[in-house]
């Protein structure tokens, strides 16, 4: 009869634990970051100023003299966007982070000309004081980069 260290059952359950929690810390955003202390929802609340437009790859940076992005702790959204030379609208919304948090779910009010077209915004990059965002509308994919105001 062989006799097993019980050290080894041990150690593998500990080199399993140890393995688990870095697969869990890894990367969630493509554009990083690679950990933070900071919850994601932490992370999205805030008020957000672009600072570049991309419209399906084109910069558009300069076609707006406003372009900021509201998120309160209690879930609500303020889009604010003035083009170069025109008056500023507004649409608001409830956000919560959705897709594994991946996303920011956007549910718009009801008499908003957007509500069909604009629903999720993929983070691509979330940091305490950068945004990347990508989201579709009216067959135009955006790319924004945004910073904390």
């Amino acid at each position: 009869m062989v006799k097993r260290n019980p050290w080894l059952k041990i150690a593998t359950l500990v080199l399993c634990l140890i393995t688990g929690f870095a697969m869990n810390g890894c990367q969630k955003y493509e554009e990083g970051p690679l950990i933070s202390f900071r919850s994601k929802t932490q992370r999205v609340t805030n008020n957000w100023v672009a600072t570049e437009i991309y419209r399906n790859d084109l910069d558009e940076t300069l076609k707006y003299d406003l372009f900021s992005m509201v998120f309160t702790s209690g879930g609500e959204f303020t889009w604010t966007i003035q083009p170069s030379g025109g008056l500023p609208v507004s649409i608001t919304a409830d956000w919560e982070l959705a897709r594994l948090d991946q996303e920011i779910k956007l549910t718009l009010d009801e008499d908003n000309a957007l509500e069909r077209e604009l629903l999720y915004l993929e983070i691509k990059r979330l940091t305490e004081d950068e945004m990347l965002i990508r989201y579709l509308i009216e067959g135009d994919y955006y790319d924004l980069v945004l910073k904390g105001a």
